[in-house]
């Protein structure tokens, strides 16, 4: 394990820099020689919030939500896990669609 090294102010301005460029912590750590741990915990220490790009998507993801959509159709229209979908909208205090998607039917096999 490696010893405290303090931190210096041209190191944070650089992870200020770095976080406002939405790089990632691994990154960011390779480039001013810390652990991705250091960089992670200094970040939380400042304040400094990774700003999601996903965010982008929570226009979609409401309105899909309010016609009516599940989460796993959500999804797979935005191209992410059903977890995710669940977690935006939770954030959002969106409450659930329908609860499971219609079963397909094979009209073939009904008749």
């Amino acid at each position: 394990m490696t010893p405290h090294r303090p931190w210096t102010y041209p190191e944070v301005a650089e992870l200020k820099r770095l976080v406002a460029l939405r790089r990632k912590d691994a990154a960011i750590a390779r480039r001013l020689g810390r652990s991705r741990r250091s960089v992670q915990d200094k970040r939380d220490r400042l304040g400094l919030r990774v700003n999601r790009p996903w965010r982008e998507n929570d226009t979609l993801v409401r309105r899909l939500a309010r016609d009516g959509w599940h989460d796993a159709e959500i999804a797979e229209r935005v191209g992410c896990s059903r977890e995710r979908v669940r977690d935006v909208r939770r954030r959002l205090g969106i409450t659930a669609g329908r609860y499971a998607p219609p079963p397909r039917v094979d009209k073939r096999r009904a008749a």
